[in-house]
């Protein structure tokens, strides 16, 4: 089983909300096999109508709140993202759940084809065949300020005993940057996961849905995954309501149903 982590806090909480549904509304068929996680730092929580929106897809739905009360980037995210990974060791350990691997999620991120979850578990497979326990996008200082794997990523679930400083990251710097020396020789590249460090700049390459779809290709010659062409199912640093919009209408076609619809009404009020 996989853990799916979503974490969040108030300022993208409706955008987490949003993409929990998307990834509820991409499954076809209700899943045993991957767990759902609702991850709330301190002074919020995911709202009930789309926790049992989610369930209608995911058997195991679980919501946690962090208990850390510090805020803005670096000590809230490192601290929501460490007390995530502990809910989810502890839900293995209680035997609430069966699972070797921890998707964290960010709300600023996207899934790219109706089959991913399953994608990224074969991928995953491959990972643990080669003995490594993080999977996710391999930046080199190329593709981002320094090399590291993103933090949207997963985590093996005994992956703290390798490297327990996962479970109280130092709050200099974002947790998957300022651990990468610790993560990278335990680090498998992924095909399939996706970060985009230029999305927030003056140099954003966002051309609107097309973007989204086409070939990835890292800038470092040193990348493990240079002058490959990767075509993830998962993108991190998507712009979020828009990069939802282009998903639902690529995948799930509710733009072209709608207007579908209006059509027939069009021709029915005549």
């Amino acid at each position: 089983m996989l853990i799916l982590a979503l974490q969040f806090y108030d300022g993208d909480k409706q955008e987490a909300m949003a993409l929990a549904k998307l990834i509820a509304d991409i499954e076809t068929e209700r899943r045993d096999d991957v767990a759902f996680v609702f991850s709330a730092r301190n002074g919020t929580s995911a709202d009930p109508a789309v926790i049992r929106y989610v369930e209608q897809k995911f058997t195991n739905v679980f919501s946690t709140v962090s208990k850390s009360k510090r805020t803005g980037w670096p000590a809230g995210c490192n601290d929501l993202m460490a007390e995530t990974y502990a809910f989810c060791i502890n839900l293995v350990r209680t035997k609430k759940v069966q699972a070797l691997g921890v998707l964290l999620m960010e709300a600023d991120a996207v899934p790219l084809a109706k089959d991913w979850i399953n994608q990224l578990k074969e991928e995953y497979k491959l990972c643990l065949d080669a003995g490594k326990f993080v999977m996710g996008p391999w930046l080199k200082k190329g593709d981002a300020p320094l090399e590291h794997v993103n933090g949207n990523c997963i985590l093996h679930i005994d992956f703290w005993q390798k490297c327990k400083v996962i479970l109280r990251p130092p709050v200099f710097g974002g947790w998957d940057a300022t651990l990468a020396s610790n993560i990278l020789p335990h680090a498998y590249p992924s095909k399939l996961m996706w970060s985009d460090y230029h999305l927030d700049t003056p140099r954003n390459p966002w051309r609107g849905c097309d973007y989204l779809w086409q070939a990835k290709r890292y800038g470092a010659k040193e990348n493990k995954l240079y002058g490959q062409d990767i075509f993830p199912v998962w993108l991190h640093a998507a712009k979020g309501y828009k990069a939802m919009d282009c998903v639902r209408d690529r995948l799930l076609s509710q733009l072209q149903l709608k207007k579908k619809i209006d059509m027939r009404h069009l021709v029915s009020s005549r």
